[in-house]
């Protein structure tokens, strides 16, 4: 604990609490969300499509299927980005591959009419 914040009156509770992160632990993650990502560098990333664009897509993808009749009609895109937004994460592993799969899996059989 640094000098500085020991010097400010507060408890050692008070201290611990407030969050602290070293430039270093935030470079080793966003390394890891980039390269979960696809993505190099930071500015590969403000220049990816954003997440808006993508809602989109999938926004249009759902009134296709749901027009054909082989998903349901009462899905958001906002739902479903946030079911897939989900999963990712646990896909990260080799090991979590499986799981990510039958959580798709889940995620599809639910969408079907």
């Amino acid at each position: 604990m640094s000098q500085e914040r020991r010097q400010t009156g507060r408890t050692d509770a008070e201290v611990g609490a407030e969050p602290c992160l070293s430039a270093r632990t935030v470079e080793r993650h966003l390394r890891k969300v980039l390269a979960n990502l696809g993505l190099g560098s930071r500015k590969e990333l403000r220049d990816a499509p954003n997440a808006h664009s993508h809602e989109l897509t999938l926004e249009s993808l759902l009134e296709a299927g749901a027009r054909s009749g082989s998903i349901r009609a009462d899905i958001s895109a906002a739902d479903m980005f946030a079911a897939l937004t989900g999963i990712a994460p646990a896909s990260g592993e080799p090991e979590q591959r499986d799981q990510a799969g039958r959580l798709l899996d889940l995620t599809m059989d639910g969408l079907r009419s």
